[in-house]
């Protein structure tokens, strides 16, 4: 959004359209819940969420494009079945998906074209959304999601009386 920090230095705007919008967005973030932007082709969407990725975790590639033939792997896990077979299921053998290392990480993953995605993939999805967590059956654990964003509350100065 641009503006002056405290040391003086003048930040560009990067967006240039509804403040409101942006500020929704943040606030949505910061109360713990995921973020759906929808609307037309060509209004910024993934701008939008590539950018506030980047600003909240310092990273924007926790990215699963969504298409017709998406599966739930690209949403939870998968397994490196040579390493499953030969030593059975662990930790070593289970390939984290780009929503399980930002569950992980305590980051934002971003999910390119939902609506593209099978609706029984669409609901894995908001199991994991509403529930924080993902289990992971052959091991017996789940992997809870770790919070992206944790505002500060504004500094307070002391007054004397």
């Amino acid at each position: 959004m641009g503006g002056k920090l405290d040391n003086g230095v003048d930040i560009s705007p990067k967006y240039v359209g509804n403040p409101r919008l942006i500020e929704i967005a943040i606030s949505t973030l910061a109360t713990d819940r995921a973020l759906l932007l929808y609307g037309l082709p060509g209004t910024a969407k993934s701008w939008v969420s590539e950018h506030l990725a980047a600003a909240i975790s310092g990273n924007s590639t926790l990215i699963v494009q969504g298409t017709a033939g998406t599966g739930e792997e690209a949403l939870r896990y998968s397994w490196n079945y040579a390493q499953l077979i030969a030593q059975g299921p662990s930790e070593a053998a289970l390939i984290h998906s780009p929503v399980m290392r930002a569950m992980t990480q305590g980051k934002i993953a971003r999910i390119e074209e939902l609506t593209r995605v099978a609706a029984d993939v669409q609901d894995t999805l908001i199991t994991i959304l509403s529930e924080k967590t993902l289990p992971i059956h052959k091991l017996n654990t789940e992997q809870q999601a770790q919070k992206a964003l944790t505002l500060s509350p504004p500094p307070t100065t002391a007054t004397k009386a």
